[in-house]
C-alpha cells in the first residue's frame, strides 16, 4: 500500500516538472560560464562588421630574458621583492 501511493506521488511529480518553463532547455554542465544566443549573434555580426585589418594584428618583440623571468631565491635564501 505504500509502495502504490509512492508511485503515484513520482508519475505526479515528474507530470509537474514537465509542465515548468524550465524543462525544455538545453542542459548545461554546473558551474559552466556560457552566453545566451542571443547575445553570442550579437558578437558575431559586431565581428562580421569590422574590417579584417582590425580583427587580428600580429607583433613581434623581442624582449630580454631578464625582464620575462627573475629568479627570486639563491639556494636557501629568499631574496626580498623591490616591487
Amino acid at each position: 500500500m505504500v509502495m502504490s501511493n509512492s508511485d503515484e506521488k513520482l508519475k505526479e511529480l515528474q507530470t509537474w516538472l514537465k509542465t515548468l518553463p524550465t524543462h525544455s532547455i538545453e542542459r548545461q554542465t554546473c558551474g559552466s560560464a556560457v552566453l545566451e544566443p542571443e547575445v553570442i549573434e550579437e558578437v558575431e555580426k559586431i565581428v562580421d562588421g569590422c574590417p579584417k585589418s582590425q580583427i587580428a594584428k600580429k607583433v613581434t618583440m623581442q624582449i630580454k630574458p631578464s625582464f620575462l623571468y627573475r629568479v627570486r631565491c639563491k639556494g636557501n635564501i629568499f631574496l626580498k621583492s623591490t616591487h
